[in-house]
């Protein structure tokens, strides 16, 4: 399958554009060096928050791009240019939100935590351990709060609820909150709480319009199910072969692994 026209590249990273080891690989990067190069769009499309992603953004010198360069984070929450994180499209969750679900998971062995721009926030003392990786991998500070404390006073971007037990949880969760929320399970450990109709689709819409760039010029990677709306979204969208089989169901091609350059491959077969 070939595009006439290629005007944006959407890289989803862990899993896909990153591999096993949290690097991208010298195939990878020459690729998406090869496609700037042509005057293609790279737009990063992540779950983490911008603090978790300046390294890449650096590594891959999009912050050097003459105009903006924009990055979707927060699976779409927010949208900010690649050099000062400056925000230009947001969402938002209210307080009580992360209250209700901090209580609806408050006996089990899971946990929840806030996101806000630059911190993260839990009434879970025992920290989970996912918690705090989710902390290092976004380079965002931690504060464990009271039940008393009163109502943070900086918009919540996005909740997750974290644990390896949350299979068990799932159905009962999805059935008292899918109506008011967008959830988006991003690893089997993982579950993603936002705004409702929030998603990487509706990020990555907005960095499209900020370009003029048609989704029909748009190609897009990822490997979990909450990159499933973006694919969509793309002319072509693409599956690394580690991704979820319904994600694969929904692409238009699966390339190899995010352990065997599988960014680079289809680059190598859609860009001459």
């Amino acid at each position: 399958m070939i595009m006439n026209k290629i005007s944006a590249i959407a890289l989803d990273l862990d899993g896909t554009t990153l591999n096993t080891d949290l690097k991208i690989s010298s195939a990878n990067k020459e690729a998406i060096f090869k496609a700037k190069k042509q005057g293609i769009k790279i737009i990063l499309c992540t779950g983490r928050p911008f603090n978790g992603i300046k390294a890449i953004i650096q590594e891959l010198e999009l912050n050097k791009d003459a105009e903006n360069c924009l990055v979707v984070t927060y699976n779409g929450a927010l949208v900010q240019d690649c050099r000062d994180g400056r925000i230009l499209y947001e969402s938002q969750i209210p307080f009580h939100s992360f209250e209700s679900i901090s209580k609806f998971f408050k006996d089990t062995e899971l946990g929840v935590h806030a996101m806000t721009i630059d911190k993260m926030y839990t009434y879970d003392k025992a920290i989970n351990p996912y918690t705090i990786r989710e902390s290092y991998l976004g380079n965002l500070p931690l504060q464990v709060i009271e039940e008393t404390a009163d109502p943070l006073q900086k918009n919540i971007v996005k909740i997750m609820v974290v644990g390896e037990q949350l299979y068990q949880y799932r159905e009962p969760f999805f059935a008292r909150y899918s109506e008011e929320f967008s959830l988006n399970q991003s690893e089997s450990f993982y579950l993603e709480v936002m705004a409702r109709g929030m998603d990487k689709a509706r990020g990555l819409e907005f960095a499209l319009n900020h370009y003029q760039i048609s989704k029909s010029e748009l190609i897009a990677f990822g490997n979990n199910d909450n990159d499933i709306s973006m694919i969509k979204l793309a002319k072509i969208g693409i599956a690394v072969d580690n991704g979820t089989n319904q994600l694969k169901k929904n692409c238009d091609m699966i390339t190899l692994s995010n352990d065997n350059n599988g960014v680079a491959h289809a680059l190598h077969k859609l860009i001459n």
